[in-house]
């Protein structure tokens, strides 16, 4: 008899420790609060942003309501919309105080950048809602009770190459302002030796120019120098000399 009782003693501690334990335990589901996840994109460049939007809904009373957003490292998240939630940027956490009621909904937009040199590949974004709610212990006494509950929805980003409206010079980007700086110095480099060469050439031409010039005017010279000077007596007057001096020694003879 007295073994029969101390069975049901046991039993019945055993009972009261399995339900103390489920009292004082996070309830991780089921508990009337639900989270759902939408991404805008399915894929973006490295650089780019996108967005996310999460809903809360409830059909319990439950105390500060909480969102806890898991994402890559030093990818900047920003609130879009938030409906009173403080936000945490240490974590990505956004809490409501006060309560959600029975039926009632609380929608976080956030925006995400991904970092312009973050490598190709999927990405996880996971979370969690995390409420709290009083429940009587066993002792007759109040208790806080937490309940967290896992987001439903999207929760992959793909990412591809870097952003094409990056890839162009961008003065924030150092690489760029150096191949902006070294194409200016090319183009200059390049004006300079063509002004070198035009200079170079400059003199060779007035010295040919010269040249041509002083070859006219030697030219012009001779012609004027050939024309002024005096004509040499000719046949005509040496014919014309002997024959008078013949005409002469004639008249004398006869």
């Amino acid at each position: 008899m007295k073994m029969d009782n101390l069975r049901k003693y046991s039993v019945f501690l055993g009972l009261l420790v399995i339900a103390l334990s489920l009292m004082s335990a996070p309830v991780l589901a089921g508990e009337g609060i639900t989270g759902s996840r939408d991404i805008s994109k399915d894929t973006v460049n490295a650089g780019d942003t996108f967005s996310v939007t999460i809903v809360l809904s409830s059909t319990g009373s439950y105390a500060a309501p909480t969102i806890n957003e898991n994402l890559p490292a030093a990818w900047t998240v920003s609130t879009v919309q938030g409906e009173g939630a403080v936000f945490k940027e240490s974590n990505f956490e956004w809490m409501w105080f006060g309560f959600i009621n029975p039926g009632e909904s609380k929608t976080l937009v956030y925006e995400v950048r991904v970092p312009s040199n973050e490598k190709e590949g999927s990405y996880n974004i996971d979370g969690e809602v995390s409420v709290s709610e009083t429940v009587i212990n066993e002792n007759g006494d109040e208790e806080p009770h937490s309940i967290l509950v896992p987001i439903s929805g999207d929760n992959t980003i793909n990412v591809a190459g870097s952003s094409s409206s990056e890839s162009t010079n961008d003065p924030k980007d150092p690489s760029s302002t150096e191949t902006s700086t070294s194409s200016i110095e090319t183009i200059s480099e390049g004006a300079l030796e063509v002004s070198e060469e035009e200079n170079d050439a400059d003199p060779i031409i007035e010295n040919e120019s010269a040249e041509e010039v002083a070859t006219d005017e030697g030219s012009s010279t001779d012609v004027q120098y050939q024309d002024s000077e005096p004509k040499t007596p000719g046949f005509e007057l040496i014919f014309a000399v002997i024959g008078l001096l013949m005409s002469v020694y004639l008249s004398k003879r006869y």
